[in-house]
């Protein structure tokens, strides 16, 4: 009883979903924190999406960008709720 029956991964999409749900649950048990998760997997995919769209292509930029933003958001969720937790 309790016990699942294993999800089915099927295409590149399932496998990715797969991959970012164990993530998720790595991050939650553990001391790390996504925006630290962020800069380090965000050179890779910068590189990556260079080699996918081109040198002269603006969208490796963006997507770089994107992911600071989400970092320096999530960064400064942390700040705010330990700022929370130091006031209680």
């Amino acid at each position: 009883m309790g016990e699942r029956a294993p999800e089915k991964v099927s295409g590149f999409m399932g496998i990715v979903k797969y991959l970012f749900k164990l993530l998720t649950n790595f991050l939650i048990a553990s001391k790390i924190s996504i925006d630290e998760v962020i800069s380090i997997v965000r050179p890779v995919v910068y590189v990556w999406s260079i080699i996918q769209y081109g040198r002269k292509s603006y969208r490796p930029l963006k997507i770089s960008f994107a992911f600071d933003l989400v970092q320096i958001i999530m960064g400064l969720m942390r700040l705010v709720r330990s700022k929370e937790y130091e006031n209680k």
